[in-house]
């Protein structure tokens, strides 16, 4: 099975034509401190945010193209993730020590996990007293549901949610970024307060608000 290798290709992207324009960069910081010149200032502000773009775009290029290339594309993704955020992969467990006896068997540590954890929700979950599984649910059911009372939220509580999140220009499915809806938060706070407490009331949910990302 065909795998990159991102360890070795994860500078592919830096060509020489961006390598000379960071050697620019460097030099523009050095004509910034020796000249209080605000025209200069201004352009290698400029000049940050052009090449910043510019090297987005080629890191975004570089790892679409590993990932399509490549045969194992949920591997790669990981090996991308990991490398961007710096985390190491984790050793393997070779051996453990079952019953005081050190053993590298890898069936015989499946099933010590397997029993550890099946042990650990025997402890924590009331085993049913029927084999019957429809004759469990029936008697659990018969038990009355407890009330929930909710509240109305103010819409103040709203601009405050709002204005706790973290601000991004990215989008998730909604196709509405965090930063416009911080910008929109004074106009749009009150129907959204409208909203939440319509659905708290009735316990109606539309379909677009169920849906969940794992990340």
């Amino acid at each position: 099975m065909k795998k990159l290798n991102t360890k070795t290709n994860n500078h592919a992207w830096i060509t020489s034509g961006k390598r000379t324009s960071c050697k620019c960069k460097r030099y523009l910081v050095l004509l910034c401190r020796n000249n209080n010149n605000a025209k200069l200032d201004n352009y290698y502000k400029t000049y940050c945010k052009i090449l910043s773009k510019v090297i987005k775009e080629a890191k975004k290029y570089h790892f679409n193209r590993l990932i399509d290339n490549s045969d194992n594309k949920i591997e790669t993704i990981w090996d991308i993730s990991k490398l961007l955020t710096g985390k190491k992969n984790t050793k393997d467990i070779h051996q453990i020590n079952v019953d005081g006896t050190v053993t590298s068997n890898g069936q015989i540590i499946a099933n010590s996990f397997n029993n550890y954890f099946l042990s650990t929700i025997g402890n924590h979950t009331p085993v049913a007293k029927s084999k019957n599984p429809i004759h469990y649910l029936y008697q659990a059911f018969r038990e009355p549901f407890p009330t929930i009372k909710y509240q109305n939220t103010p819409t103040a509580e709203i601009g405050k949610i709002i204005e706790s999140l973290k601000a991004e220009d990215s989008h998730r499915y909604n196709e509405i970024s965090v930063t416009l809806l911080k910008l929109s938060s004074p106009f749009i706070s009150l129907p959204l307060n409208y909203i939440c407490n319509e659905l708290l009331s009735s316990g109606i949910f539309p379909c677009r608000l169920k849906y969940a990302e794992v990340i």
